[in-house]
């Protein structure tokens, strides 16, 4: 099922959500994922928290197995964005060569994201990252 809204709980501000292991579920994600971030009123932070989205679901998409699993969760203070797949594998920073066009994904989500890990679990793994929530505090709001 893709970009179907799955166990959405507005109290709790969780959303998930299960993508084809397919190049085309990283757009599908970041589609997904806006409308949502919009939703909680955290503007601010939403771009960060695509990109991250963007380089966590192509990490799995390339590297993991079967489907992959999107869940956002807004708290107070933070997003947090949880990529599970079936996959094993080491998860960690790359250091690609200056020309190389891949290998910067978690490079950018270290940047981006306040604390990021892997919880590795029977089925497979769980890659996250949190990020500061920053609301708009724009005129509306």
């Amino acid at each position: 099922m893709v970009g179907k809204r799955v166990g959405a709980e507005p109290q709790r501000r969780q959303a998930r959500t299960t993508f084809a292991p397919e190049a085309f579920s990283v757009p599908a994600a970041r589609a997904w994922s806006q409308p949502l971030l919009h939703a909680w009123g955290v503007e601010g932070s939403a771009t960060d928290a695509l990109i991250v989205v963007s380089e966590l679901v192509t990490n799995a998409v390339a590297h993991g197995r079967g489907p992959v699993q999107l869940l956002l969760r807004r708290t107070p203070s933070a997003i947090r964005v949880e990529v599970t797949d079936a996959g094993g594998g080491a998860v960690e920073v790359a250091s690609p060569e200056p020309d190389a066009t891949r290998g910067r994904g978690l490079m950018i989500v270290e940047r981006f994201s306040r604390a990021w890990g892997v919880d590795r679990h029977d089925e497979g793994k769980t890659v996250w990252a949190e990020l500061a929530a920053v609301e708009d505090r724009g005129p509306n709001r």
